[in-house]
């Protein structure tokens, strides 16, 4: 358990980790991150902000790609800060993210 804590990165694996990271939550590149975050805004109330509501709609995609869309759900319910409405939204962008295969297919407002 304290195996990791203690645990020296060197600076290039945390990089590589961190394009790593990137790379699968954002397949089409950082452009993709940008077009979620258009999709959404229009959806969710203006009190959230655009970081928290990116952070949320990261955190929730890679659950549902390292877990399930179940443990996705799960989490989206805990996040009391948005409406039912507001939740489905992210999910069903994350579904569609998903299965998008480019940029000039990806999911807009309209589509959730």
């Amino acid at each position: 358990m304290f195996d990791d804590l203690f645990k020296f990165v060197r600076p290039s694996e945390a990089r590589q980790r961190e394009r790593d990271f990137k790379a699968k939550i954002f397949p089409l590149g950082m452009k993709q991150r940008d077009l979620a975050l258009a999709a959404l805004r229009p959806l969710i109330k203006p009190k959230i902000h655009d970081e928290e509501l990116l952070f949320t709609f990261i955190t929730a995609k890679q659950k549902y790609i390292d877990d399930s869309e179940h443990i996705a759900n799960i989490y989206l319910q805990r996040q009391k800060q948005f409406f039912d409405d507001e939740r489905t939204h992210i999910m069903e962008l994350i579904r569609l993210d998903i299965s998008a295969k480019s940029l000039e297919e990806y999911p807009t407002a309209t589509d959730l």
